[in-house]
């Protein structure tokens, strides 16, 4: 929040529900609700996406 202001208790706030070791967030209670997609879901849609990916060029170091 770049306005630094504080958080609105009636408003909605959205945070991402990964793998990240944050168990308080696989304990939801009545005033969670969960919409959207994961983060491994979001990046698999961005792959599809942005495919074909192509990968850079193995020869742009040399030695010697």
């Amino acid at each position: 929040m770049s306005s630094r202001s504080p958080l609105a208790d009636r408003r909605g706030l959205r945070l991402v529900g990964g793998g990240d070791g944050f168990s308080v967030f696989l304990q939801p209670d009545r005033s969670l609700i969960w919409s959207g997609p994961v983060d491994l879901d979001a990046f698999a849609q961005h792959l599809t996406a942005t495919s074909p990916i192509t990968p850079p060029a193995l020869d742009r170091i040399t030695v010697g």
